[in-house]
């Protein structure tokens, strides 16, 4: 039978865990709740540049730009985006499941190749032995801007070399932190809006900074 002191040795481990959990969390709140606030704040700009893009391509039409041209697809080129750590409820499981829809919907269709970001999406592939032919580390906070930049250039090449003929992307989209809708989105070439009665849009009367321009930065 352990001794008394043993007990309250034991008694003494068990306080300094909770203290140090009980900090853990307050910071991985404050940091979801950082990442939260960053993501509705740009939602409304991404949204709206989206619009914009769509609506420029539907007025200029598929021949004024080779990121608008509709060819014939003899390739697709799939972008899932994983994590590269688990313990994320169905994140990854989503994501991975809806991979595996798109490539068993097209298995009589065109090829499918498939570029794999996150450690986790990687690992899905390779226990179930699907090809695919780049991979790349999940995003995370500090290296989101460079890896987007990069891969969206890698994708625009591919396209541009006829490597591929339509690029989609499957993704998380964010409700909150326990709920998340998969979206299967075609990037390229880039689908032009449906025009509808209407002039362009009016500059907000205020002259000031309206809820689609990108956020500022925290340190400005």
């Amino acid at each position: 039978m352990p001794s008394l002191k043993a007990i309250r040795n034991r008694i003494q481990s068990v306080k300094n865990t909770q203290k140090i959990t009980k900090a853990m969390k307050l910071v991985a709140a404050a940091r979801l709740r950082r990442a939260q606030e960053a993501l509705t704040s740009a939602r409304p700009y991404a949204q709206t540049l989206e619009g914009v893009v769509a609506e420029l391509a539907a007025r200029a039409g598929d021949e004024s730009h080779e990121l608008l041209e509709e060819r014939p697809v003899k390739r697709v080129l799939l972008v899932p985006v994983t994590s590269d750590r688990g313990l994320a409820g169905a994140f990854n499981a989503q994501i991975n499941r809806a991979t595996s829809n798109f490539l068993a919907e097209r298995k009589d269709g065109p090829p499918v190749d498939v570029v794999i970001l996150g450690r986790k999406g990687r690992d899905y592939l390779r226990r179930r032995r699907i090809s695919f032919i780049a991979e790349h580390p999940g995003p995370s906070g500090p290296t989101a801007l460079d890896q987007a930049r990069g891969l969206s250039a890698e994708l625009v090449e591919k396209f541009l070399e006829n490597k591929a003929d339509v690029v989609y992307l499957v993704y998380n989209e964010f409700k909150s932190a326990i709920s998340q809708t998969v979206r299967v989105t075609q990037l390229l070439p880039i689908k032009p809006k449906k025009l509808e009665g209407g002039g362009p849009r009016e500059a907000s009367p205020s002259g000031g900074r309206s809820e689609a321009e990108p956020p500022e930065d925290e340190g400005t």
